[in-house]
């Protein structure tokens, strides 16, 4: 069974919003067959900074293969820091999820979509 963490996050406090994430990357791993083995969520905290607890403690969590999000900006809404973040993941030998359309978040492919927009170098 694959090893998975969940992350949620809102900008405002919203008990709502963070049950929701999670109960949509609950269900993506019972469908794929995953085990999770951590639930972290940040309610009230700012995707532009990299200062959240949840997040914090998820990185120094080493004990996951994949991270299960709703969407990308769940992570960071900063564009440098969502890069340096999907490049620490894939150098460790770890997948992101975006549980609502089940696709891969790649660093290569991210690079590339954000070049494209004009936003990355």
């Amino acid at each position: 069974m694959i090893k998975a963490v969940i992350y949620a996050r809102c900008a405002e406090k919203n008990d709502d919003k963070i049950a929701s994430q999670l109960s949509v990357c609950k269900d993506y791993a019972v469908k794929n067959d995953m085990s999770i083995v951590a639930e972290y969520a940040d309610n009230g905290y700012s995707g532009m900074s990299a200062k959240r607890p949840s997040l914090k403690s998820l990185q120094v969590n080493n004990d996951w293969e994949v991270l299960l999000i709703t969407e990308c900006s769940v992570l960071y809404r900063d564009h440098d820091l969502l890069m340096r973040f999907m490049d620490s993941v894939e150098k460790n030998g770890r997948k992101i999820i975006l549980t609502a359309s089940g696709e891969e978040l790649s660093f290569s492919v991210t690079r590339k979509l954000l070049r494209n927009m004009g936003v990355a170098h």
